[in-house]
C-alpha cells in the first residue's frame, strides 16, 4: 500500500519532466515566468500611476471618495466619520488601481504574445529547438525533484511536533522515497525553522 506514495511522487516528477521535453524550456517556463512577471508589472504600474500621477497631479481619487463617501451613510459613533471618509478613500483607490491594472495587462499581454512570437520562430531553427527543449526537460525535472523534496522535509520537520505524523509513517515505509526521506538535506534546514510550534496542534 505504501508503495503508491512512490508511484504518485514518481509520475508527478515524471510528468512535468516530460511536458517540459515536448513543450520546451521557454513555453515551459518562461511563459509562465513572463505572465508572473508582466501581472506584479501591472500590478506595480497600476498603483504608482494611480497614487503619483491620478491623485497627486489630479486629484481623482479625493473626488472619487467625495461621491462615495455620502453613499455610505453619516456616521452618528464619535470619530465615525473618519472612518467612513477612509474607507471611502480606499474604494476610491480601489478602483482606479483597478481600471489602470487591466489597462496595463492589456497592453503587457500584447508585448508578452509578441516576445512568445519571436521565440516560436526562432525556435524553429534546429540546434536552438533541442536546446530548448534539452532545458525544459532539465530544469522541470529539477524543479518537480525539488518540490518533492521540500514536501518530504516539511512533513519530516513536523512529525516530531505531533504534525502530520500519519504522512511521515507513510514517507519511512515507502519502497523509494524512504531511501533519502531520512538523509534529505532540507531536514537540518527546515526543522530548526518549526521547532518553536506547540505540539500536537491541530492541522
Amino acid at each position: 500500500m505504501y508503495f503508491i506514495v512512490d508511484v504518485i511522487a514518481i509520475a508527478f516528477v515524471l510528468v512535468l519532466a516530460l511536458l517540459g521535453l515536448k513543450l520546451g524550456f521557454f513555453k515551459s517556463t518562461v511563459d509562465v515566468v513572463l505572465v508572473l512577471a508582466f501581472f506584479a508589472g501591472a500590478a506595480a504600474g497600476a498603483y504608482f500611476t494611480v497614487d503619483l500621477l491620478f491623485e497627486k497631479q489630479f486629484g481623482w481619487v479625493t473626488e472619487l471618495q467625495s461621491v462615495i463617501a455620502p453613499m455610505l451613510g453619516d456616521s452618528k459613533i464619535s470619530g465615525g466619520q473618519a472612518i467612513v471618509d477612509m474607507v471611502a478613500y480606499f474604494i476610491g483607490l480601489g478602483i482606479l488601481i483597478l481600471i489602470t491594472f487591466i489597462l496595463y495587462l492589456v497592453v503587457l499581454n500584447i508585448v508578452r504574445k509578441l516576445i512568445i512570437k519571436l521565440s516560436e520562430l526562432v525556435n524553429k531553427l534546429v540546434l536552438f529547438a533541442f536546446i530548448d527543449k534539452l532545458l525544459g526537460f532539465t530544469v522541470n525535472l529539477a524543479a518537480s525533484a525539488g518540490i518533492v523534496i521540500a514536501f518530504m522535509a516539511v512533513v519530516h520537520s513536523l512529525a516530531p511536533l505531533g504534525l502530520l505524523t500519519y504522512l511521515n509513517e507513510v514517507f519511512l515505509a515507502s519502497e523509494v522515497l524512504s531511501l533519502f526521506y531520512e538523509i534529505n538535506p532540507l531536514n537540518q534546514f527546515l526543522a530548526p525553522m518549526f521547532e518553536g510550534l506547540p505540539s500536537m496542534l491541530p492541522l
